[in-house]
């Protein structure tokens, strides 16, 4: 993830090019630090570009959005457990003058997050609401700081000698998780035969889907989660769960208990399923 300065071009929508610049504040991340990552749409005088509204807190994020304008979306970010993590697509609606409007995606942004001191680690969830964490800085972090310092020198040296034109990708794509998921669920097949391992191929597919677009949708890591843990996410933020509970815990049986079901069970948890998917694609957030 090049974090100094990831520039990306939207390719022609209306009349207009629209050039996207995403920065992210900080090169190495560690657990509870305060992430800014900014998104300034440029060329947009025939163009209108609406940008979302965030604010999200679960176990692995807090996500708030500190400003927002036609041009430019600014969040913060605090994460709240090492590892990769995948940051999702940002929904972007672009008008033209005419009245047309499309939904566009970014591409998700892979990002590294790195433990702190095993001693701090209790302490760091009180901290996030109300202010930056601050960690004394020992003889590593100053050497890791200089190598990094020296890299990006040597970097910046070899740019300027080549001359080198700044690289460019495409940054968006027209993606809509909600229809991907509904084409998903059209697609999914009933077993050919009722024994074990096909309904349980079923429900794992029929589970899958529901849990991908939950992650989408809501921005919790649900595709990792249990039942349970799913149901008392979704209730603590206030999220209709009629018909989720049952048919989770359906699938449950049928994966762990090796419940079996007729035909008509199936069909009847598929249309469940796009009921769900309708429910939760009209919840505003």
């Amino acid at each position: 993830m090049n974090i100094l300065a990831i520039l990306f071009t939207l390719s022609n929508i209306a009349v207009a090019n629209i050039d996207i610049n995403v920065k992210v504040s900080k090169e190495i991340i560690f657990v509870g630090d305060k992430v800014k990552v900014s998104i300034l749409a440029r060329n947009t005088e025939k163009l209108k570009v609406q940008f979302p509204e965030f604010n999200v807190d679960n176990e692995d994020i807090s996500l708030s959005t500190l400003s927002i304008d036609d041009t430019t979306l600014v969040l913060s970010l605090q994460f709240w457990q090492s590892g990769n993590h995948q940051f999702p697509s940002i929904k972007i609606q672009i008008s033209s003058e005419e009245g047309s409007s499309n939904f566009f995606s970014t591409n998700p942004i892979d990002f590294n997050i790195l433990d702190r001191y095993d001693s701090l680690d209790n302490g760091l969830r009180k901290s996030k609401d109300n202010k930056d964490l601050y960690i004394p800085i020992g003889i590593n972090q100053l050497v890791l700081i200089l190598i990094i310092f020296l890299s990006l020198l040597a970097i910046y040296r070899s740019l300027k000698t080549r001359e080198k034109e700044n690289s460019s990708q495409p940054f968006t794509q027209k993606i809509d998780f909600y229809n991907d998921a509904r084409n998903e669920l059209a697609n999914l097949a009933l077993p050919g035969n009722m024994d074990s391992k096909e309904l349980e191929a079923f429900y794992i597919s029929l589970g899958n889907i529901l849990k991908k677009y939950l992650l989408e949708k809501f921005f919790f890591n649900a595709t990792n989660m249990t039942t349970n843990e799913i149901i008392i996410y979704l209730k603590s933020h206030n999220i209709p769960i009629d018909g989720l509970t049952d048919l989770l815990q359906e699938a449950d049986l049928c994966k762990f208990a090796k419940k079996k079901y007729g035909v008509t069970k199936l069909i009847e948890g598929k249309n469940t399923a796009q009921c769900l998917l309708d429910r939760f694609e009209s919840i505003v957030i």
